[in-house]
């Protein structure tokens, strides 16, 4: 009991000290950090681990996440090869079918996106879909661009 109750206020100072976001808009480093980190500090909980070491650890890997972000903030050219840029799906209600099926998603996927963002069916009204770094799928309504 006193194991876990330290762990979890470690665990949050790592998380503060780091700034993930653990809940709204996380990056995939987040995830993998967040994953690795509850990994390494359970072990602590469980004896199978020092807290030292695993302390150690986890602040390393928080302190080269913050690094990657400072880098990433400062140079488009990092940010792009770290995050990955945006791929253009649909232009103007024109749906690049090869950019689909290079990114892995479905025309139904495209559809099911298109339905819960923008309520419609209809490629006529887009202007623009963008698969984002993050693998979520943005929409820019025509009048959108117009305005």
């Amino acid at each position: 009991m006193v194991r876990g109750g330290v762990i979890f206020w470690t665990c949050y100072g790592l998380l503060r000290i780091g700034r993930l976001k653990i809940f709204g808009k996380k990056s995939a480093m987040d995830y993998v950090i967040i994953i690795v980190m509850g990994s390494v500090l359970a072990k602590v909980v469980i004896g199978d681990a020092g807290y030292v070491p695993a302390t150690a650890a986890c602040l390393m890997m928080v302190g080269f996440n913050r690094l990657v972000s400072m880098l990433c903030a400062t140079s488009t050219r990092i940010d792009r090869m770290i995050e990955g840029a945006p791929t253009l799906l649909v232009k103007d209600g024109q749906v690049y079918w090869q950019r689909l099926k290079a990114s892995s998603i479905s025309y139904q996927d495209l559809l099911q996106s298109l339905r819960l963002e923008m309520h419609t069916e209809d490629f006529s009204g887009i202007a623009e879909a963008l698969l984002e770094s993050s693998g979520r799928i943005s929409f820019v309504a025509k009048e959108k661009i117009a305005q």
